[in-house]
């Protein structure tokens, strides 16, 4: 058994890591699940949490003069709201209706990251235009929350994105920054996740590994192949996720 979970472990961050690299997102839909599945909904969550910022501080070396500072102030203020209510929530649903808000936030997020954003998007790029700042600190809230809850704040993030049509360098790298500042904040308020020894060393050799390989196949693969190939994965783990929650339940 301990073996099938650091299997998980080595799965989902590898792969989780090679897609932040491709994408600038996809660490937390591909990884959570997995964790959640191998150490458990609320060690799952904070661990994923920890890798996120491992990861984007390792990728946001080579993205860090694309940044875009104001927007991404913007959207750290919002989520510095988001992450104390997601935090909150977090500590008090019991872990079986953890695993399954978990899994129905990952399938809602990959719905709008797979195919719903583009349309999600093309309905609020008048308002967001219209709110300037406001939207900014409206898709920070969000993804401030989702992330210190289920581990999962990308998509509120990515729509916000495509709504202001933001440039795909300086987006991709723009949330480095912002992930970097999140999950320090998520960390700083759930406090640091209990591991074990051979769990330290799978999920830092496994991010180690993605974060090369996706420095490889970034040039190999376009992004769409990339994102599909993300959604399937994730979605397959989030389900897994929310029937193993219902089991524990019955």
């Amino acid at each position: 058994m301990a073996e099938v979970s650091l299997g998980l472990l080595a799965l989902g961050t590898c792969v989780g890591a090679a897609t932040q690299r491709v994408t600038g997102l996809g660490f937390a839909l591909v990884s959570v699940p997995f964790l959640v599945l191998s150490i458990g909904p609320r060690e799952g969550v904070l661990l994923a949490n920890l890798l996120g910022l491992c990861t984007c501080v390792v990728v946001a070396v080579t993205t860090w003069s694309h940044i875009s500072w104001r927007r991404t102030l913007m959207l750290v203020l919002g989520a510095a709201v988001g992450v104390q209510l997601g935090a909150r929530a977090s500590l008090a649903i019991p872990a079986p209706y953890t695993m399954i808000v978990v899994s129905a936030m990952a399938l809602v997020s990959l719905s709008l990251v797979g195919g719903a954003s583009t349309r999600v998007a093309h309905a609020l790029e008048v308002s967001a235009a219209g709110w300037q700042w406001k939207s900014r600190v409206v898709a920070g809230t969000i993804s401030g929350f989702m992330n210190a809850a289920a581990g999962i704040g990308g998509p509120a993030v990515v729509v916000f994105g495509k709504a202001v049509k933001w440039p795909q360098t300086s987006f991709v790298a723009s949330l480095q920054a912002y992930f970097i500042s999140v999950n320090a904040m998520a960390i700083a308020t759930k406090g640091m996740p209990e591991l074990h020894r051979a769990t330290v060393v799978t999920v830092v050799t496994s991010v180690a590994v993605g974060v090369g390989a996706g420095f490889l196949l970034q040039r190999r693969i376009s992004q769409a192949t990339a994102l599909r190939f993300t959604v399937w994965v994730a979605a397959l783990g989030s389900m897994a996720v929310g029937i193993r929650g219902l089991f524990l339940i019955a």
